[in-house]
Parts: structure tokens; C-alpha cells; sequence
């Protein structure tokens, strides 16, 4: 029992630390699935300089989807079909560098607002 309490709060963690430092970064780009028109499949949505991404931050992984599949396919390695997972841990416990690629990845296509837009 111990352990599955441990595991739940490793993942909660998680999805804190990953949708805090989104939230504290990009708040002004950063939209609940609530507050979007028109309604969106996931839970978040991120405005960046290659389209809306959208995402859900489950307890293992972080799902997301491009609406601008072949622009993001150029700077990323999403599918034709915009999805560009990250997943982690399932039944251990998810360390703390887990969400780390995803932000670090996010961080470089958010640079990329002043070369697009040249």
C-alpha cells in the first residue's frame, strides 16, 4: 500500500511541476479546454509560433496535437497528424526530470516567434 501512494504522488507531482512552469512561463498563451472557442479535445491549449498545440498532462505521459501538423512537422517530430507524445513511467514511480524534454522542447519553438515572423 505504501508504494501505491508513493506512485500516486510521483505522479501527481508531475503533472504539477509540468503545467505550473507552463502556467508561471506562458500564462498569457496558456488556455483551459473551458475557456476555448471553438471547443478543443484535450485539456490545455498553447499558443505558439508554429499554431495552437494542445495537450493533456496524464498521470504518465503528456498527450498533444498540433492544428498546423506540416509547420510543426518541420521543427518537430510529430506525426502527419500533429500528435507529438511524450511518455514516461507506468508502474514506477516518475522522477523528477520526467516532463523535462517536453518543456525544454517547448522552450525552443517558443523562441521561434521572432525568426517567423521575419
Amino acid at each position: 500500500m505504501r508504494s501505491k501512494k508513493k506512485l500516486e504522488a510521483s505522479r501527481l507531482a508531475f503533472q504539477s511541476r509540468t503545467l505550473g512552469y507552463l502556467q508561471r512561463k506562458y500564462s498569457d498563451k496558456l488556455f483551459a479546454a473551458a475557456d476555448c472557442s471553438p471547443p478543443i479535445s484535450y485539456e490545455y491549449l498553447l499558443k505558439t509560433p508554429l499554431g495552437d498545440l494542445q495537450f493533456t498532462i496524464y498521470d504518465t505521459w503528456i498527450a498533444t496535437r498540433w492544428a498546423n501538423a506540416s509547420l510543426a512537422n518541420i521543427y518537430t517530430d510529430c506525426s502527419n497528424s500533429g500528435k507529438w507524445n511524450f511518455v514516461y513511467y507506468s508502474h514506477e514511480e516518475i522522477p523528477e526530470e520526467a516532463g523535462v524534454e517536453f518543456l525544454m522542447k517547448i522552450e525552443k519553438i517558443m523562441k521561434l516567434e521572432g525568426e517567423l515572423t521575419q
